[in-house]
């Protein structure tokens, strides 16, 4: 293989990386945007029915679907955070195919 084709390669690992980061982010910025919808209105539903701002705050978050409903925005945030370091990587491999191919051009 030659250094232009690892080079190729590393710049693939790279743009697939940041490409599966994109998704995931955009994965869980609707989760956190559906999270926030829900509280909101699970908040709103409890106050229009004449309960005070604190009690209908404490209910919802002590509520299952508070539990469920912001592990999913935090796993997916967390997915995403994961794939930024494998972006990191893919760069750091890319910057070592370049410098080994340079390298070679000064030989």
């Amino acid at each position: 293989m030659t250094f232009h084709s690892d080079m190729d390669a590393a710049w693939e690992r790279w743009d697939k990386a940041i490409n599966a980061w994109g998704k995931e982010q955009k994965e869980a910025d609707e989760a956190d945007a559906n999270y926030k919808h829900w509280r909101a209105s699970a908040v709103k539903a409890h106050i229009d029915s004449g309960m005070s701002v604190a009690k209908a705050e404490v209910l919802v978050t002590a509520s299952e679907n508070f539990v469920e409903k912001l592990g999913k925005v935090t796993s997916k945030n967390t997915k995403a955070e994961v794939l930024k370091k494998k972006i990191t990587l893919a760069n750091a491999d890319f910057d070592k195919e370049r410098s080994k191919f340079s390298a070679t051009k000064h030989v």
